[in-house]
């Protein structure tokens, strides 16, 4: 009971001049402390968000050159099998159907790394 009054006998005191001036450098530093760390935490957003977009524009335009080349052959086998023997049709059909696939496989795979305003 008598340290609460104590406290509460201390606490309607006006504070030591020096008390106060430390305390102000206190608040002051702890502000500095805090702006410094938001500075550094855009930075780094800043510098992440660049970086994504570079390696998504890397990826996007990788996937697109593998995409052309892949349609490319397909059509082309596509434009062969005119010209196939009867006798080999069938299994020019399923190369192209293999390739069809693993241009479906490609479509998937890179899909799921790919910026969501990219893939609509």
């Amino acid at each position: 009971m008598e340290n609460e009054e104590e406290v509460l006998a201390t606490s309607n005191e006006p504070l030591d001049p020096n008390l106060h001036k430390k305390h102000i450098s206190m608040i002051e530093r702890l502000s500095n402390r805090h702006q410094t760390r938001l500075d550094n935490s855009l930075a780094r957003q800043s510098e992440s968000d660049s970086s994504s977009t570079t390696t998504t524009t890397t990826s996007t335009a990788s996937f697109l050159s593998r995409f052309s080349d892949s349609k490319r052959s397909i059509d082309s086998q596509l434009a062969q099998s005119r010209l196939t023997d009867p006798a080999r049709l069938k299994s020019h059909l399923d190369s192209i159907s293999a390739s069809i696939s693993d241009l479906e496989k490609l479509v998937v795979e890179s899909s799921y790394f790919l910026h969501i305003d990219q893939i609509f």
